[in-house]
Order: C-alpha cells, then sequence, then structure tokens
C-alpha cells in the first residue's frame, strides 16, 4: 500500500522532532562546555559508534526491509529474531575487541591530539562503546517495523528516549561534566531497543536458517563492504582535523549534524517508506510505475534542498548566532560553523538526492551498483581531503567533501536511469 502525502508528513513530523532532540543534546553540551577540547574529544570519540550506525543500520535496513516484506506470521518472526541474535552476538565481539585495544588504534586515528586529550578520548570511548551494540539492534528492529508498513511507532518511541536523555543531560552535566554527556549518549540505544523488541513479534528462540542467511550476505557483503571504505569518511575527518586548531573538529561536527539531520528526515519520511513500495512494483515487474515514483521524490528533494541552501546563503549566519551564541559558545565559533556550512552544503544538497537514488537501487535487490559508485566517489574524496587540507586548512576538507558528494548523486542518477529504461525496454517486448 503507498505511502500517502499526510502519511509521510506525519512521519517527516515525528522525524523532526526526533533529529531535533537529537541536535538539542549535542546543542546542550557545546554551548554549555563551549566549543574547545573537552567537546573535540566526546565527537571524536563517537565517530566509531557513528560508523557503525551509518554502515550497519542504512545496510541492514536497505537489504532486511524487502526481504522481511514478503514474510508473514510465523515465518517473519522467525526470520526477525534470527538476525536480532546474529547481529547481537557479533557486534557484542566487536565491541569487545575495540576496548581491549583503543590505546593502539585510537592515537593513530588522532594523531594531532595532546597525551591529555588522547586520555579523554579513550575514557569516553569505553563508556560509548555500549552504544555500538544497541545502534546495530536497533536497526534491525527498525527494518523489522518497516518491513510491515509500521512507521509511526518506532518514531514515537525515539522522540520518549530522545526527551529522557536529554533531561538526564541538564540533570547531570553540571556535576559531571563530559562524562555524563558520553554515558547518557550510550544508553540512548540501549533503550531504544528495549521498547523496540515487541516490533519482532512472539519471542522465538534462535533459528538459525542457513540458505535464507547465504541469500541475505550475499546481497549485505557487497554493500556492507563498500560502505564500510566509504563510510569511513568521519575517521578521515577526525584524522585531518585533529591537527587543526583546537575546536575544529566540534564545529565540523555540529555542521554535520546540522545535514545529517536534515538527510535522515529524508530518509526516514521519504526514502525509506519508499523502498518496500518500489520492492513491490519489481516483484511485480511494474518498472514504469516504478521509475515514476522515484522520479517525483528525486525531483521533490533536489528542489526542496536547493531551497534550504538559498536560505542559508542569505541568513544562516543569523539563524546560528540565535541558536549558538548562548553559554560558552563565542561570536568568532559562530562565523567559523557558517564558513563550513556553506563549505559543506553540497552533502545536504547532492546526499540527500543520493538517498533517494540509492534506496530505488535497493529496492529491486541492486547493491552492487551503488557500492561500486560510492567506493569510487570516496577514493575521489581522500584525494581532494588531503589537498583541501594542504591548501585551505578545515574549509578545503570541507568543499572535498561536498565535491565527491555531487559526483555520486550524478552517476547514481544515470545508471539508474539505464537499468530501469532498459527493464521497462524489456517488458514492452514480446515474449
Amino acid at each position: 500500500m503507498p505511502i500517502k502525502t499526510g502519511q509521510m508528513a506525519t512521519l517527516a513530523a515525528l522525524s523532526v522532532s526526533n533529529l531535533l532532540l537529537s541536535f538539542l543534546f549535542q546543542w546542550y553540551v557545546v554551548t554549555f562546555i563551549g566549543s574547545g577540547w573537552q567537546t573535540d574529544a566526546l565527537f571524536a570519540a563517537m565517530v566509531v559508534p557513528n560508523l557503525v550506525l551509518a554502515v550497519v543500520s542504512s545496510s541492514l535496513t536497505h537489504v532486511l526491509v524487502p526481504v522481511l516484506s514478503n514474510r508473514h506470521g510465523k515465518a517473519f518472526e522467525e526470520d526477525a529474531w534470527m538476525y536480532f541474535y546474529l547481529v547481537g552476538s557479533f557486534f557484542i565481539v566487536a565491541s569487545i575487541l575495540l576496548v581491549l585495544f583503543d590505546s593502539i588504534w585510537l592515537p593513530l586515528l588522532l594523531p594531532g591530539f595532546s597525551n591529555e586529550e588522547l586520555k579523554l578520548t579513550i575514557d569516553i570511548f569505553k563508556i560509548q562503546v555500549f552504544s555500538i551494540v544497541g545502534a546495530s539492534l536497533v536497526a534491525v528492529l527498525e527494518a523489522a517495523s518497516h518491513a510491515k508498513l509500521k512507521f509511526y511507532n518506532i518514531e514515537v518511541i525515539k522522540n520518549i528516549v530522545g526527551i529522557i536523555a536529554f533531561l538526564a543531560l541538564v540533570l547531570t552535566i553540571d556535576e559531571h561534566g563530559i562524562y555524563a554527556a558520553a554515558l547518557i549518549f550510550s544508553l540512548r540505544p540501549i533503550l531504544s531497543v528495549l521498547l523496540l523488541l515487541r516490533h519482532l513479534g512472539n519471542f522465538t528462540r534462535p533459528k538459525i536458517q542457513w540458505d535464507e542467511i547465504k541469500a541475505v550476505w550475499h546481497k549485505l557483503k557487497y554493500l556492507i563492504a563498500g560502505t564500510t571504505y566509504y563510510k569511513t569518511d568521519p575517521l578521515l575527518d577526525r584524522f585531518l582535523l585533529s591537527m587543526a586548531t583546537t575546536g575544529s573538529i566540534t564545529l565540523y561536527h555540529m555542521v554535520q549534524q546540522i545535514y545529517s539531520a536534515g538527510s535522515a528526515i529524508i530518509n526516514r519520511a521519504i526514502a525509506a517508506p519508499m523502498v518496500p513500495v518500489l520492492a513491490r512494483h519489481a516483484a511485480a515487474e511494474d518498472w514504469k510505475t516504478f521509475r515514476s515514483d522515484y522520479l517525483k521524490r528525486f525531483v521533490l528533494i533536489s528542489t526542496f534542498s536547493l531551497c534550504i541552501l538559498v536560505l542559508i546563503y542569505f541568513i544562516g549566519e543569523f539563524f546560528l548566532g540565535i541558536l549558538f551564541h548562548h553559554g560558552n559558545f563565542d561570536k568568532n565559533s559562530i562565523n567559523k560553523m557558517w564558513t563550513l556550512m556553506l563549505a559543506l552544503s553540497g552533502i545536504f544538497v547532492a546526499g540527500s538526492a543520493g538517498q533517494i537514488l540509492s534506496s530505488s537501487y535497493y529496492a529491486y535487490g541492486n547493491t552492487k551498483t551503488p557500492t561500486h559508485i560510492g567506493i569510487l566517489g570516496y577514493t575521489l574524496g581522500i584525494i581532494l581531503k588531503f589537498v583541501g587540507f594542504y591548501y585551505y586548512n578545515v574549509t578545503g576538507v570541507a568543499v572535498a567533501a561536498s565535491t565527491y558528494y555531487v559526483f555520486n548523486a550524478i552517476f547514481l542518477y544515470i545508471f539508474l536511469e539505464k537499468q530501469i529504461g532498459k527493464k521497462i525496454a524489456a517488458k514492452g517486448k514480446p515474449a
């Protein structure tokens, strides 16, 4: 059943509320503590949990939603619980290994950090590692919910968790400082898991179905392998920005959060609901409707994001002043943030369009093409970022990021149109 305009508006409202709460959490931290070495350490330590969220959440959702959409009753419950067990077990082991060796890999990731900054970053990571397991399990639960076309409950629960987290932060940050923020951040996904478990249906003991796992893994491996490579973008950013002036990681991160919030709203309200609908069009080989649906959303999102960019250019600095000029966040930091917003604008415009295009590929089971394009674009981005940092410091890194996002969106569109065009032509030929 297609997602109606009114339903999309409701999902958008819930997503906006959830993302505002998430942003409010981080806003309170940086305005209370200020843009400096402590917040740099916090956001540097968050990079690995966020990487897991970016790679695993998107990959699992895109692959599991079409699979689970065709399961019903007991078969749905058995498959959903099976993936829950497997994903949870894997990331518990991975988290333990990361903690055991954090004193080795974190200094390599952050070569510009002082000993004091590194010590704080390692301490914070030991706290935040719990969020890795939680984020991976939330991805399975979200996929199960979307497969049943239940998009509202999951957003409502995320809002409830966001409110609890923010209130806890306000009550504890004065006494416990940056450590309070780290602990609450790590507990958020755990609480979400507890509240979302009912979406898997009745509790079922592990029942491993190897044929099913192999089929899913065949699709998932290309997506994870490719996205693990080009989603390491934040790791490269932290590596370079650790050698920039104090506070650079914080400012860059906050701008990314603003744009990520906008992109996430688009993904949850428009791209994610689109996948099961397109998957059904693909199963029915109704490629003309498939093409019409994704093109409508592509044009809508591209137009909307460009309008937002115009507003940022004219009133962005004024808006940031109202939003951030509080507590220990000074005017100089606001000016730097606005410059970074302009330089990073390509990741919002092209990234939002890219989400619609990538979701369209995943809906008919094609994980290879978007992965290959992502790998190529990111490889170009690595070169551009090193060159940009050498000549223009933080701003150069931001412009390089925008450039390769635009590159990705262009090629995603070209190859998608080509592939769907061939399917339409083949469908029209007589048997």
